[in-house]
């Protein structure tokens, strides 16, 4: 397929520079829209694809207001461009940790979350936390790993004894799980959906499994 080609004609440009167009943005967060049928409550964008204040609007005036972000640089921006949710989808150190924290108390508007994949990071967290959540405190996510590889435990029992002792403890409230599959990017939409469902079986047996355990 043809690439449309498109060039910019200003000399008051200093390069390298970022150019954006937003009919293109807005086009595509309106496909994005489409695709889940409406459901803006479906979508959870990640923030690192643009990192900037211009394009949390546009998809603020479509009614999106949460975000994904991997820096606490974009969990400040996101907070400050009026996003409703946030989730830090990386595993927070203490130092950030202590930081997102001390901010969320700032801005208590805004929902803020983190993802955990490992017990004994949790555990370490537990540690330099406060010892009661208030209505402030980051919630946290379950960060699974459907065969990407990169971050997030497999389902199964080390993810189980992760679960309990997240929902053992009150010191972060317990959101859910976060899952990401990153990997699947066939081209053609029914290789793609086959990945997706031979990835998602072993996850959805597993929750099975905790909704048995109550």
């Amino acid at each position: 397929m043809m690439q449309k080609r498109y060039e910019i004609s200003d000399d008051r440009l200093l390069t390298p520079v970022l150019a954006v167009d937003p009919e293109i943005v807005a086009a595509n967060i309106d496909r994005m829209v489409g695709i889940v049928g409406g459901r803006h409550d479906r979508l959870w964008p990640h923030m690192k694809t643009h990192k900037t204040r211009e394009v949390l609007d546009m998809l603020a005036a479509r009614g999106i207001r949460r975000t994904k972000c991997s820096t606490l640089a974009e969990v400040e921006l996101a907070a400050m461009a009026g996003v409703h949710e946030i989730l830090l989808a990386r595993q927070p150190s203490h130092q950030d940790l202590h930081w997102l924290t001390e901010f969320a108390r700032l801005v208590p508007e805004v929902r803020f979350s983190f993802v955990c994949d490992n017990l004994q990071h949790f555990e370490s967290l537990l540690q330099s936390s406060p010892p009661e959540a208030d209505s402030t405190t980051p919630g946290i996510f379950i960060d699974i790993d459907t065969g990407m590889g990169r971050t997030g435990i497999s389902p199964g029992e080390a993810a189980t004894r992760l679960a309990e002792a997240i929902v053992r403890q009150n010191r972060f409230p317990f959101r859910g799980l976060h899952v990401y599959d990153g990997h699947i990017s066939n081209g053609d939409y029914q290789e793609r959906k086959e990945a997706f469902l031979t990835a998602i079986g072993p996850l959805k047996q597993w929750i099975s499994e905790l909704e048995t355990m109550g």
